[in-house]
């Protein structure tokens, strides 16, 4: 290529034009000049190796991807990109627990990890799993594994629980009672809506106790469905 040719070996332009053959799809080519790189004497960094990553993940060159992330790994920790493209590759091989693992490690500020939690709800098709995806994600939050500073993650949960199936929703109700005062201000609306449709008096009146307990006000016409369901 007269880019890398007439300047010499460029890590820089190599890692140029991996990136641009990976847009186009064709993990060959972004191969080709990936290996190029050592060819000519210098080190792929993971710059480099994590744009052949998102080649090799969007061709669908699964075993390729798992190698080269593997490489990074070796060199030390993947930067957020490259979990992100991890992330997509975990889900196309049919597990997602190492990812969730690594996810709750992480050292990366809250809004990085409220974007990869919300990756991974994307790429669940299954709903079941989808809502035990997003109940491990808010449990191992709750527990001070990562910090949570974006409430908009603790309703993208609900959303995604919603979407699952009943058993998901009364186990968000027992972390949200268990982490009352963290969760509670947040979501304890738009849960005890979800409970009072399912018809679940027991734990919508768990709910409304424990939210006057700390101080949270509910929407009144919330209050007379849920009083309704009861005397029925």
């Amino acid at each position: 290529n007269p880019l890398i040719n007439c300047a010499g070996p460029n890590l820089a332009a190599y890692t140029t034009m991996i990136a641009g053959w990976a847009r186009r799809g064709v993990y060959e080519k972004a191969k080709g000049y990936f290996e190029a790189i050592e060819k000519d004497g210098l080190v792929a960094d993971e710059h480099a190796t994590s744009a052949l990553l998102g080649a090799a993940v969007g061709s669908g060159h699964l075993e390729d991807a798992k190698k080269l992330f593997q490489l990074i790994k070796s060199k030390g920790e993947p930067n957020f990109i490259t979990m992100k493209l991890w992330l997509r590759a975990c889900f196309r091989l049919g597990g997602y627990e190492e990812i969730l693992e690594k996810l709750m490690e992480m050292k990366d500020n809250s809004l990085e990890l409220g974007e990869l939690m919300k990756c991974i709800l994307m790429y669940v098709k299954d709903l079941k799993d989808m809502s035990r995806v997003a109940l491990f994600v808010l449990d191992k939050t709750m527990k001070g594994s990562v910090r949570m500073g974006d409430p908009q993650c603790l309703h993208f949960l609900l959303d995604a629980l919603k979407r699952g199936d009943s058993s998901a929703v009364i186990a968000l109700s027992s972390i949200s009672l268990k982490w009352s005062e963290r969760i509670l201000p947040v979501i304890g609306g738009r849960l005890l809506h979800q409970l009072v449709t399912m018809k679940d008096e027991e734990m919508a009146g768990r709910v409304v106790k424990e939210c006057e307990r700390i101080g949270v006000k509910l929407p009144s016409g919330l209050l007379i469905d849920f009083v309704a369901l009861h005397n029925k």
